[in-house]
């Protein structure tokens, strides 16, 4: 009896040994499939990268081709407009006049583009010590003409005496321009938008630009910042869906951080913290992995 349970535990042993293997080969089948793929998807992530990276330099490419011949051929249409290549009737100069703004927001679009492809660089940025409140005055006076079409009337408040930051001009001026722009173009008549500049937390300028526009639904606060994004509220304004998405790159790209505050019918505001001028401003800051 004793021999006949030991006979039957070794052949229980024995199914269990064979299951075991059986086990561990199929485990190491699922492993080295798992490794083919984890290898494949390594190589795909890498095309995807080297794609991106093609796309980003094409689109810059293509867009700075085109803008050369926009702007000659808006500079001969406007030559015509005013009669410097001879007579126009008025039915002509009306027609010039729709061209000429057909170029206009066509050579917007492509520079907005433009922006946007290189907010995505990797380029070292080229810092410098810059004092934010001269660019404002100048970006709201270029604003100006545009708002008191729009009926929105134009604010800044600046306070504190030493707020210099650490940032490529043109680049400070981009986020400024499309900020404003923003604010201007989602306004209602009669509205207002307010830009200060303040103290921020240790180590960063305070920018926020707020104001009393149709507002931004809560589940769209993230979306807003993405490329091409076009919300709700944004059906009836022209526009790309390019602009906060630059904002945001060129933001990221200075290390500083980016927030919106909004609710429907209740105005925008855009907080944005930039990093202070310090010793290390002339130190180029390099574009992190993440693009």
């Amino acid at each position: 009896q004793v021999e006949r349970r030991l006979s039957s535990d070794a052949a229980d042993l024995d199914r269990a040994r064979e299951s075991l293997q059986r086990a561990y080969e199929e485990q190491a089948a699922v492993n080295r499939d798992l490794e083919q793929k984890t290898a494949e998807l390594h190589r795909l992530n890498r095309e995807l990268i080297e794609v991106d990276s093609a796309r980003k330099g094409l689109l810059a490419n293509v867009t700075h081709e085109l803008q050369t011949p926009l702007v000659s051929i808006r500079g001969y249409t406007q030559m015509v407009l005013e009669g410097r290549l001879g007579k126009i009737n008025d039915e002509q100069r009306r027609g010039l006049e729709v061209a000429v703004r057909g170029v206009d927001r066509m050579v917007a679009l492509i520079g907005n583009i433009l922006s946007l492809a290189r907010s995505e660089g990797k380029t070292p940025v080229d810092l410098e010590s810059v004092d934010p409140a001269p660019t404002l005055l100048e970006v709201l006076e270029r604003h100006r003409k545009i708002a008191q079409d729009a009926q929105v009337t134009l604010e800044q408040v600046v306070e504190g005496d030493d707020l210099r930051i650490s940032a490529e001009r043109d680049a400070f001026e981009q986020v400024l321009d499309n900020l404003v722009s923003n604010g201007i173009k989602f306004n209602r008549p009669g509205g207002r938008v307010q830009v200060i500049l303040r103290e921020g937390p240790p180590g960063f300028v305070g920018l926020e630009v707020a104001d009393t526009g149709v507002g931004i639904p809560r589940n769209e606060h993230d979306k807003v910042f993405e490329r091409f994004y076009r919300g709700k509220g944004a059906n009836e304004v022209a526009g790309t869906g390019i602009g906060l998405a630059t904002v945001r790159n060129l933001v990221e790209r200075h290390r500083g951080r980016i927030e919106i505050s909004s609710a429907p019918e209740s105005g925008t505001t855009i907080r944005v913290l930039w990093p202070r001028a310090s010793a290390s401003t002339q130190a180029p800051v390099t574009e992190s992995s993440e693009g």
